[in-house]
Order: structure tokens, then C-alpha cells, then sequence
């Protein structure tokens, strides 16, 4: 007999757990299973519960779509789930830290995975999403885990990727992801998967290092160069200059061929080596897009090669749309487990596998471009653009001081104008309360009030601070309304009556500037939060800081996945569209004349004063 669609769970091992008075159905595997590979998920939902079996619905649908690029078949799949009935929510699983119950339902599912895998004995799990992979290795995060090779306690490798489901929300992109760690998966479970070999040296000796350095010829072409920093292996390789980096290297590492890589510490006599190493180098490859290695190397004072050439750069050519991170980009040039999860634990060998993965990225990438005919083209608006976009960057553009302060002044009182305005709208019920238990030294706008003594609730005999009157007397301050702090514009909502927005790709509350905007059409308290966002964005936006010669050093690069030219810390590429911002924007910039005439013995390039270098 068929359990309805509307059913309690009944699977083997579903009594007592604690999802099923709001589970519905229990949704056993399906597929044969007859290419040694098992797909697992996250859980099913409206679909696979009136269906009865997993991969139903608009996702089934997906992943039949990309089965079919490979030729292959749902069929020959065993499909299944972490959790094996409709949960009582989308994303019910995705946040076990805020959900318990997700947790304790998807340990109840055990036993029912377990059986499963135990009955079809697959050579390769295939973790669909971050519930799966949870499940299956313990580890989360899948876009930095996709396609590696992870170990269970199965004794069955996993290869995770992406849910079908999140595919079709926006990234489709991440398709091709999908296919090539099916592909793995498929290698494994026929046997045809080889792993990569590198060779490591972590923190040789000096001796040991120079004779290894002495198999090379004197003059080296191409260094892969990976410097850390204490911030840096827990740096996003996208964003490395917004966090704010230190410049004090603790590590360093490099590659001179595929397959290897060398890590020692940055301390003497390890400093000479580097300085020898990177003065013998025609080019030096580091794996960013804001010259992090090579910023870091030539504040320490050391020789930097007369070419600079990114990794990342490369893969952004080939692959504009996807993401660059390292740990992203190595599983299509390299097969093996992760190691970016490593940096604490060891991080000899976490930096020298980032220069060997790095060295492999670079070569597979060259040879996927010269493939493709595109390498040259690589070459002249990449690297050769580079060495222009290098030393503007170092040369620097001219700020007028007096603009600058001038814009500040005017850009703060707009937004202090609209901070008072926003002030007077805001209920004082909704403003964060101050309290104190003595009288503060400034009484200015505190009221005071007696409240029953903590010492009733606890059930205390006696009390010092009441000294047995059961009432204390506590003094307030109303504050003044953030406008940047999301729980309080959400008190605010709450506080008007109107449903507070969801992200939900995320399943958290929010407040950004889309739904704030709808909100105001009834309540312009909102407009006015907005006001004062977008005011207080432009003062960090073009109040750039300045070095001691009134210059700012952008990093000029490739960003976008256009490809067009972009600046970053700060972007000097934002221009106002405001008429009287334009305009005073406009001034910050050191005219060419204005320039000359403080400093006549300065060169101009490209129409703008840098500071006596010619970035031309």
C-alpha cells in the first residue's frame, strides 16, 4: 500500500523522532545505482511528496538537464536525502545553529542513509548542497569545497557540488561546476580517478633550501609566490585589500615547477633567500587582483620583478563570470582533498600547497587559453596593461586638500540634517534605552523610575541593593536611532506593524534598501533611513584618505566580469551624478595647471599631477 501524500512519516527508523508530528511522508531512494555513484540531498518537498520518490519537482527537472550533458541517466543514479520527509519549512535544514530541531531530525535520518548506502555499497558519494555535504564529511561551505575529493566515514570518497535547486536560483552559472564534479564522481566510481602528487618542502634548511635552488639555472623566468600575513589565510583572495590587511609577513612560499612547492618562515637567514630568489625572477606570479604579494614584498624592501602576472587574472579571462578564488579555481587543475581549512592547523603546508595548487592553476589555464587562441590577447590587456595600471597606482593621483575638506563639511552637515530630521520621526518607545543604577554625572535628558528589585525574582531574604524595600530606583536615557543597525530598524517595523523582510537565500531578516524603499511609500520614516544611508555612503565614498603627499594609490584592475577597467581602495572611478556633487568632485582632482604651480618641478601624466612620476 502507497502512504498519501499527506501521511506521517513511517520509515524504519522515523518513530520518536522529533520532525515527525510536521514531517510529511517519508521518501525512500530511488534509482539502480548501477554507476556506483549516490546522489544525496538535502530533503524533499511538495512534489517528491505527492510522487514518492526524490527529484520530483522544478530540481528533478534541473538535474535531468544536466545528467543528459553527460550522457547519462537519473536511472543510473541512486538518489536520495539527509533528511527523508518534507521538513516543515524551505531552508529548514540549511541553519542547524539556529534550528536544533533540523539538527535532531537529520540524526534521527541516520540510520535511513546509513541503511541505504550499506544496501547499495556506491564507490563514490555525490553531496548535492550544504546539507549533504554536512551529513555526509562533516564540513560545510560548498562553494570552497566543490570538487575536491572528501573522506567519510564510509570509507567512500564524497565529491560535493551545488543543489540543482540552487542552480536555478539565479546561477546557472555555477552549472559547469556542477557537470565537472559529476564528472570526478564518474572517474572515481569507474576507477579511473588519479589524484595529484605534489612534492612539498615545509620549512627546510637553509642548506637544504640553497642546494634545492641550485638545480635551477641562474636566471629564473616565471616565480609563483605566495606571501601571509597574519590576517591573510582567513582573507576572501576576492577582497583582500577592503579587509584591511596588515603589511607584516610571517610566511612565505614558492613554486618553480608543476608539482611543487616550498614553505618556510619569514625570518633571517630565510629573508636572503627571498631576496635572491625574487632578484633572479623574469616574472612573478601571485594569486590576486589587488597585487597583494607584490604591495607586501616591495613595502619590506625587497627587488620585485620587472613583470607582474596574476593567476587569478588568467582564470578571470578564461572563466569571467565565475568566482576567483583560489580554493575555487584549483579543483579543475588539481584532484585531491582541500587544504584551505588547514591554515590554522598547519600552515606550512597550507601555504606551500597554495603555491603548488597556484603554479597548477597558472600552467592548466595557460593551456586552456593557447587551446582556445586567446593567450596572446591574455598577454597584451592583461599582463602588459598591468605594468601600466602598476605604476599609475604607485605614482598615485593628486588630491586638492582644501576640496576635499571643503566636500567633507558639506557631505557631513547634509547628513547630520538628515540625521536630526530622522530623529524627530522615530518614536522614543522604539530608541535603545540607557540605564544606570546611580545617578550619572551628566543628568541631561535622564529620567528615573522605581521598579521591583531583582532580589523578588530570585527569591532572596536579603538584598544590599534594595536593602529589603523591594523596589530599586534605576535611571534612563533614551538614545538616539541608529539608522545603520538592522535590529533596530527591524524594532522599527515591528514597532509601525508591517511584516519585516526576508533574505531568502539567506533566511535571516533584513533590511536593505529594495524593501525599505516599498516601505516608505506608507511610512517616509523609511525614506528618510535611506536618506541618511546614502549620505553617510558618500562621505567614506569620496573622502578618500591621503597619503603625506596628498595622494591616493587605487588598485587598478580587471574586476568585473566585463572585463573594463576598474579601481578599488579607493574606487576614484565613482563619479557623482549629482550636479553640485559632480562639481565638487570634479575639484578634488588636482588639475594639471593647479599642480604646476604648487609644484613646477613636477611631471604631469595623462593629465594628472602623480606625485614626480611619469605612470605613463
Amino acid at each position: 500500500m502507497i502512504p498519501s501524500a499527506t501521511s506521517t512519516p513511517n520509515g524504519p527508523h522515523c518513530a520518536g523522532c522529533p520532525s515527525r508530528p510536521t514531517g510529511v511522508r517519508y521518501i525512500p531512494m530511488s534509482g539502480t545505482g548501477s554507476s556506483g555513484i549516490m546522489a544525496v540531498a538535502d530533503s524533499p518537498w511538495v512534489d517528491e511528496v505527492k510522487a514518492g520518490f526524490p527529484f520530483a519537482g522544478a530540481a528533478g527537472a534541473m538535474l535531468d538537464r544536466l545528467l543528459r550533458k553527460l550522457a547519462m541517466d537519473r536511472a543510473d543514479l541512486t538518489l536520495t536525502n539527509a533528511h527523508h520527509c518534507k521538513p516543515r519549512s524551505l531552508g529548514f535544514n540549511d541553519y542547524p545553529e539556529r534550528f536544533p530541531e533540523a539538527s535532531a531530525a537529520i540524526e534521527q535520518c541516520r540510520p535511513h542513509l546509513d541503511d541505504e548506502i550499506e544496501r547499495m555499497r556506491p564507490r563514490v558519494l555525490f553531496a548535492m548542497g550544504n546539507v549533504a555535504l554536512r551529513r555526509l564529511t562533516g564540513a560545510t561551505g560548498v562553494e570552497s569545497r566543490h570538487s575536491y575529493v572528501h573522506s567519510t566515514s564510509y570509507g567512500i570518497p564524497c565529491i560535493p557540488t551545488f543543489h540543482p535547486s540552487f542552480l536555478m536560483q539565479g546561477n546557472h552559472k555555477l552549472s559547469p561546476c556542477f557537470l565537472f564534479a559529476l564528472r570526478r564522481a564518474s572517474e572515481i566510481a569507474d576507477g579511473l580517478y588519479r589524484p595529484t602528487s605534489y612534492n612539498l618542502m615545509l620549512d627546510p634548511s637553509v642548506d637544504d633550501l640553497k642546494a634545492y635552488l641550485n638545480c635551477f639555472p641562474r636566471d629564473l623566468n616565471e616565480l609563483c609566490i605566495d606571501i601571509e600575513t597574519p590576517e591573510s589565510p582567513h582573507l576572501d583572495e576576492e577582497e583582500t585589500e577592503e579587509k584591511g590587511a596588515s603589511f607584516a609577513i610571517i610566511r612565505w612560499s614558492f613554486s618553480l615547477e608543476d608539482g611543487t612547492g616550498v614553505s618556510v618562515p619569514h625570518e633571517y637567514p630565510y629573508t636572503a633567500v627571498l631576496r635572491d630568489l625574487l632578484s633572479r625572477s623574469a616574472v612573478m606570479l601571485e594569486y590576486t587582483e589587488s597585487f597583494f604579494d607584490s604591495k607586501r614584498l616591495r613595502a619590506s624592501g625587497y627587488p620585485i620583478p620587472s613583470t607582474l602576472a596574476s593567476p587569478m587574472w588568467a582564470w578571470h579571462f578564461l572563466q569571467s563570470d565565475l568566482p576567483k578564488g583560489l580554493g575555487f579555481v584549483a579543483p579543475f587543475y588539481y584532484a585531491g582533498p582541500p587544504w584551505k581549512h588547514l591554515s590554522d592547523q598547519q600552515p606550512a603546508f597550507y601555504s606551500a600547497m597554495d603555491a603548488a595548487a597556484m603554479q597548477s592553476v597558472w600552467l592548466g589555464v595557460r593551456g586552456d587559453l593557447q587551446r582556445q587562441g586567446r593567450w596572446e590577447s591574455f598577454m597584451t590587456h592583461c599582463i602588459e596593461v598591468d605594468r601600466l595600471y602598476v605604476r599609475a597606482s604607485l605614482a598615485g593621483v593628486r588630491i586638492n586638500r582644501e576640496s576635499q575638506e571643503a566636500l567633507r563639511l558639506k557631505l557631513e552637515a547634509e547628513r547630520d540634517e538628515v540625521y536630526r530630521k530622522l530623529q524627530s520621526e522615530v518614536p522614543l518607545s522604539v530608541r535603545p534605552i540607557k540605564q544606570w543604577r546611580k545617578p550619572p554625572k551628566d543628568m541631561t535628558g535622564v529620567t528615573s523610575r522605581e521598579m521591583e528589585c531583582e532580589c523578588v525574582t530570585l527569591g532572596l531574604n536579603e538584598c544590599r541593593r534594595c536593602k529589603g524595600s523591594r523596589k530599586v530606583t534605576v535611571y534612563e536615557k533614551p538614545l538616539d536611532f541608529n539608522p545603520r543597525s538592522s535590529p533596530q530598524v527591524i524594532a522599527l517595523m515591528r514597532f509601525l506593524g508591517v511584516p519585516v523582510p526576508k533574505n531568502r537565500k539567506e533566511d535571516r531578516e533584513t533590511t536593505e534598501a529594495k524593501h525599505l524603499k516599498k516601505l516608505s511609500k506608507k511610512h517616509p520614516v523609511f525614506r528618510t533611513i535611506l536618506d541618511y544611508r546614502e549620505r553617510d555612503k558618500l562621505v567614506t565614498a569620496y573622502i578618500w584618505p591621503l597619503d603625506d603627499q596628498g595622494l591616493i594609490h587605487p588598485t587598478i584592475g580587471h574586476h568585473p566580469s566585463t572585463w573594463r577597467k576598474s579601481m578599488r581602495n579607493p574606487n576614484a572611478q565613482t563619479i557623482p551624478k549629482r550636479n553640485d556633487l559632480a562639481k565638487a568632485f570634479r575639484k578634488l582632482i588636482e588639475s594639471e595647471t593647479a599642480a604646476l604651480e604648487q609644484e613646477p618641478g613636477a611631471t604631469i601624466a595623462a593629465g594628472v599631477m602623480v606625485g614626480g612620476q611619469n605612470a605613463s
